[in-house]
Formats: C-alpha cells, sequence, structure tokens
C-alpha cells in the first residue's frame, strides 16, 4: 500500500506531460527514479498503465481509467501542501502598533488591504499622542510625531509634514482674512492640546527664521481631526499638518491662509526596537506604514 501510494504522484506527472523526462524534471528528480516508481505502481495494481516506445509514451486504457481517479487525489495533495507551506512562511501573530491621534485613519487605510492579505496576523492598534515605551509597553512598531533621541530604538524617518493654516469660507466672510503674522492676535485660534494639556504654539516661517507663536482662542481640542471638524465648522481658524486638510482645501471647504508663512511640521519616524524587523509580522507592517506614509509627507529630512 506504500509503494502504490508513493508511485501515485510520479504516475499523475507522467499522465500529464506523457514524457518521464519532463515529469522527473516537475518533480525535481531523475527520469530514472520516475520510471522505477511508476513500474513499482504497475506492480502493485497487476496492470501496465503506459505503453511505451523509444518515441513516445501513451496511457493504456487501464492507465486512462486510474489517471482520471488519480489526478483529483494528487491536485488536492498538492493544494494541501501549498497551503502548509504558506501557513509556514507568510507573516502571523500579534503586532501592537502606536499611532498619534492625527495618523490614525491613515494607518487604518493602510492595515485594511493588509490585514486581508495576511489573515494569520493580530494586528492591534493603539491610537495615543502619548510617547510610548516599546519594551515597557509590549509595543512592536510607534509612528511618532518629533526627534527621536531614544538610543534603545531603531527609527525611520518617513518625511516631514508642513503646516497650513486654514479657515472656512463661513469664517472669512465674517471675521476677514488675516494678511501677517501679526493679524492672527485678532482671529479666533483653534488650539490643539498636547499631552501636557497646553496649547500647541503654532509655526510661522519669517525673515528671522521659523517663529513658534503663542495663541488664544475659544477652543482647545485634543485630537487634530477634531480640530480640523471646528476649522469646516466655522468656528476659528486653525493650523494643521497639510496632509490632514488636502481634500477640504481641494473641494473649497476650508482655504488656505498666510501660505507665505508656511513652515515645515515635526519629523515623523517610524520606530521599532532592535532587532525587532528580523520577524516576519514585524517587518511586514514596517514595510507597509512606511510606504503609506511616505505617500502623505515630503521626503526632506529633517533639519
Amino acid at each position: 500500500m506504500n509503494d502504490l501510494f508513493v508511485g501515485v504522484q510520479p504516475f499523475v506527472a507522467v499522465a500529464r506531460t506523457l514524457s518521464f523526462r519532463q515529469a522527473a524534471r516537475q518533480l525535481g528528480v531523475t527520469p530514472a527514479a520516475v520510471s522505477k516508481a511508476v513500474t513499482r505502481l504497475e506492480a502493485g495494481l497487476g496492470v501496465t498503465l503506459f505503453a511505451r516506445t523509444s518515441r513516445r509514451v501513451e496511457l493504456t486504457p487501464e492507465g486512462a481509467v486510474f489517471f482520471d481517479r488519480c489526478r483529483e487525489a494528487v491536485a488536492q495533495l498538492e493544494a494541501g501542501r501549498a497551503l502548509v507551506d504558506q501557513a509556514r512562511t507568510l507573516p502571523s501573530g500579534r503586532v501592537d502598533i502606536s499611532v498619534p491621534f492625527l495618523l490614525g485613519a491613515v494607518v487604518v487605510r493602510a492595515l485594511a488591504p493588509f490585514a486581508d492579505r495576511y489573515p494569520l496576523l493580530d494586528l492591534r492598534l493603539h491610537l495615543t499622542d502619548r510617547k510610548v515605551a516599546l519594551v515597557g509597553e509590549q509595543i512592536d512598531v510607534a509612528i511618532r510625531i518629533g526627534t527621536v533621541e531614544d538610543a534603545s530604538v531603531v527609527a525611520r524617518h518617513l518625511g516631514t509634514p508642513s503646516w497650513v493654516t486654514v479657515a472656512a469660507p463661513s469664517y472669512l466672510a465674517r471675521h476677514g482674512t488675516p494678511r501677517s503674522i501679526e493679524d492672527v492676535a485678532t482671529h479666533r485660534c483653534l488650539m490643539f492640546a498636547t499631552p501636557s494639556g497646553r496649547p500647541a504654539p503654532w509655526c510661522f516661517a519669517t525673515e528671522r527664521g521659523k517663529q513658534a507663536i503663542a495663541v488664544t482662542g475659544p477652543l482647545q481640542i485634543d485630537q487634530g481631526e477634531r480640530l480640523v471638524d471646528a476649522a469646516r465648522a466655522g468656528i476659528g481658524i486653525a493650523q494643521v499638518f497639510h496632509f490632514m486638510v488636502a481634500d477640504d482645501l481641494a473641494a473649497g471647504r476650508l482655504v488656505a491662509v498666510l501660505e507665505a508663512y508656511g513652515c515645515a511640521g515635526e519629523p515623523v519616524h517610524l520606530v521599532t526596537r532592535p532587532r525587532a524587523t528580523r520577524s516576519p509580522r514585524i517587518r511586514g507592517v514596517v514595510e507597509l506604514l512606511a510606504t503609506e506614509l511616505q505617500r502623505f509627507l515630503p521626503s526632506t529630512a529633517p533639519s
């Protein structure tokens, strides 16, 4: 019975190609080994499966009947082996990813097709503007905005987004359009609350270089996307990263102001533990996020 089973795959390969030499090439063995396996199979069955001549190989009637029964079984066997090989080589397991709130939507869109492609992955997304400790909090990959001074991690620069100051047409119709940095003091500014609770200053490029301006206003929010919502609603002027409002600017829902003073923001980095990318699951996530985020961020190196 063992010889019968072992000989089926070589038999099917010969029956498909009608060539011992081609069957051997497909199976990665010698023609002699294929011929020996088929001969043993014929002996076990007590029939001749192939009519052999010096020029051609043909199935006998008995061989044709046996081939009809065997080829589907061999196809299922090959499919099963392919699935096992795939399961062994595909990324699998849990990957914990820490992402700032304002990049959350971008990362979710990037991970959606990746999750479909690799169903054995268990992706855990942690949205926070807090600087997490990769080892202490068991985070595999983190996206960080700002400089990375931690020597215990590996940082990959993804790009440096630019700031843009925006307002809704309805707000500008009521309050006018600021023309200079000094005009900001007379407008209703929407402020981003940093993890420390203090509002982030606005950034402008001037003849004296990059200048940080403290602003005041009626609303302070600790999530960048909600800051954009407030600007769309006409509550005031906001300063956000350009990629966050590119669609709104194109559609006219928001208008860029003080464009002559636009400046680069903080660099964005992808951070992992040393040697973490040796793991297929982490390496795959890292490459995907790097590719996706670099589409949104200018590739200039941080200064």
